[in-house]
């Protein structure tokens, strides 16, 4: 009996083993394909977008603002042509930093200068740590030529005055993080029905300046912390004579 079950534990566990790479195998493959579709469905279109939200610099209790940016890089084979977009930008938690406003330029750095509908809701929808809307063009689209790059939306911010200094992360969600259901980021084209632009994220950071140094303890407080320095050093000298003698 024990001889048989030696022979078949190992076939068992190889039995298993195969089954978990087939398993394995399966899923890396339809990742794979997926993966590739995408890549090969840029690599078809020629343009090579990236959204992204520009560094920011604040002191603890003042403001500052950043812009949300559309780029087709200089390496693109071809322009795109953006007709409609919507966004979805978040802090974290506890970093100190308030969203107060969301903008549309006023000028031809913005991608619908002079052919936008606005921002909708008006105003985009903000809170203190996440802003969402969308805009289009009232018609055809905006064509983006290799090396281009458009300003989406304008935003400014606050910082509480004992907010750290460590750089606070500004999240392009491509879909809206819970508990939202409504909203996240995507660009389409200006066809009927509309298509999926495909763009890559960046990630921005607000960095924090200014900030005050830990403070200098009091002279009272440095004159008991030598006294404690004192007594604890003579204690530790007298308990060494006494374990010498």
């Amino acid at each position: 009996m024990t001889k048989l079950l030696k022979q078949l534990v190992p076939r068992i566990g190889l039995a298993a083993h195969r089954g978990a790479l087939r398993t394995l195998s399966r899923f890396s493959i339809a990742l794979m394909i997926a993966t590739l579709s995408s890549l090969a469905g840029e690599a078809r279109a020629g343009y090579l977008l990236s959204m992204t939200s520009t560094n920011s610099n604040a002191a603890p209790g003042g403001t500052g603002s950043f812009d949300l940016t559309l780029t087709n890089s200089s390496a693109a084979t071809s322009s795109a042509s953006v007709a409609a977009f919507s966004f979805d930008l978040s802090l974290p938690t506890g970093s100190g930093i308030k969203f107060t406003s969301v903008t549309e330029p006023a000028d031809s750095s913005f991608i619908f200068f002079n052919n936008h509908y606005g921002l909708n809701p008006p105003g985009a929808l903000v809170s203190d740590l996440e802003v969402t809307g969308s805009d289009l063009a009232v018609t055809g689209a905006t064509t983006m030529n290799p090396g281009a790059t458009f300003v989406l939306v304008h935003v400014t911010y606050s910082v509480d005055a004992n907010a750290s200094n460590s750089p606070v992360p500004i999240t392009i969600n491509r879909n809206p993080p819970p508990p939202n259901m409504t909203g996240g980021t995507f660009v389409t084209d200006g066809a009927s029905p509309a298509n999926d632009l495909l763009f890559t994220i960046g990630t921005g950071q607000i960095t924090l300046t200014g900030v005050n140094p830990s403070p200098v303890p009091e002279p009272s407080a440095l004159g008991m912390g030598a006294t404690a320095a004192f007594v604890l050093g003579g204690f530790l000298i007298r308990v060494r004579r006494t374990k010498t003698i």
